[in-house]
Order: structure tokens, then sequence, then C-alpha cells
């Protein structure tokens, strides 16, 4: 859910552990490029980036203080040393269209923004990195919209891989529903359908038939 903040911009809801998991992204980042950033230099190196496929608006607003705090994308923007580029996208335009509008004129030119589903935009994203390029990648999905398939794609090259998995909540809440779909969500979120068939998973689809069914 989004909501708008001071500058007339949408903004993402977040609250104290949206803080903490973007603290810890900016922990990692500037440990990351402090650590790496002297091997460019070493040619070891060409370019070092940084990808976020569900990138927003750039900012978050806790819906009781009505507090604004900035989001995944400004944040690794500030980043010292700097990444050498950010490719930033979103399916959403309002939140590229916010995106861009927080991104200063300074930082412009080592920042791509595209309109797009994540699972698609990886492939662009790809395309337009060398094998010489080191990448830190923030994988931050609101439920299962990341297709493992993507992540397999990301991890063909060298990478660091921060990413929020949906355990917990967001899997016990769904897998009932998700069992009694012929096609779900789950299946490109684990790369198959073989899921069905862990521990428990028969018991639960054939309870959820007889409910079905009676």
């Amino acid at each position: 859910m989004s909501q708008k903040t001071s500058d007339g911009f949408p903004a993402r809801e977040g609250r104290i552990w949206t803080r903490e998991k973007l603290a810890y992204l900016q922990k990692y980042a500037s440990a990351f490029m402090t650590a790496m950033a002297p091997k460019r230099s070493k040619g070891i190196w060409e370019r070092i980036v940084y990808i976020d496929l569900l990138a927003g608006p750039g900012r978050d607003i806790d819906p009781g203080t009505r507090e604004e705090f900035e989001g995944s994308p400004l944040i690794a923007l500030a980043i010292r040393p700097q990444f050498d580029h950010l490719f930033l996208t979103d399916k959403d335009p309002d939140n590229i269209k916010a995106l861009k509008a927080r991104i200063s004129n300074e930082d412009n030119s080592r920042v791509s923004l595209d309109v797009a589903d994540c699972n698609v935009a990886v492939d662009e994203v790809l395309r337009r990195i060398s094998g010489r390029t080191l990448r830190l990648a923030f994988i931050d999905p609101e439920g299962f919209e990341v297709n493992f398939s993507t992540l397999a794609k990301l991890a063909k090259r060298r990478i660091d891989l921060l990413y929020l998995f949906p355990s917990g909540i967001g899997i016990t809440r769904n897998v009932k529903n998700f069992m009694a779909m012929e096609k779900s969500p789950m299946d490109d979120f684990w790369g198959g359908s073989d899921w069905r068939d862990l521990p428990g998973g028969e018991a639960v689809h054939r309870r959820i038939q007889q409910l079905n069914s009676g």
C-alpha cells in the first residue's frame, strides 16, 4: 500500500521492521563497497553495480507516526564508496516516476530506471553487465512475485544477493490456498511443483479436496 509524502509523490508504508531491514541493507552495502571498491583500481573488477528489481518509489512512510524515511534505492545511492551504476526497476510506473523525481541530478548519470516486471527486467539488466562486473542485488518482494528462475539467472555470475525470503507468515498464510490451485504462484517461486510433495503437503491437499467437495 502506498501513501503520499511531503513531496507529493507516493511512498510505501513501512514500520519498525522495515527500518530494521533497510538498516541491514545500509550496513551490508557500505561494508561491501569499502571492501570491494579498491579492487576496481587493481583491475580485478571493471565495475561494481547495484541491482534492485523491486525498487519502489524510493521513500517509505510510517502510517502511524507519518514519519518518512529513505527506501532501498536512495540508501544505495548514498553508499560511499559509490556504486558505478545502479539498475532500478519496478512494474508500477508511478513508483518509477516518483523515484526519478527523488534522484538528484548529480546521480542521474549512474542510474538506469525501467518500468518492468522483475522476472522480465532481469534479462535486460544482465545483458548490460559484463563478466568482469561485480554485483550486489537487493531483492525485497512483498509476496511471491519473484520467480526462482530470476534468482538462478542472477546467480550465474559473481554476485552478493540480499533476498528477503517470505517464510513464516507469508507461506503459512497462503499454503492451503496454493495447494488447492492447479497452477499456483508457489510453482514459479520454487521453480517447480515438487514443494507439493514435502512432508505434510499431501495431507493438506487431501483435506482441502474434502472441504471443497463437502
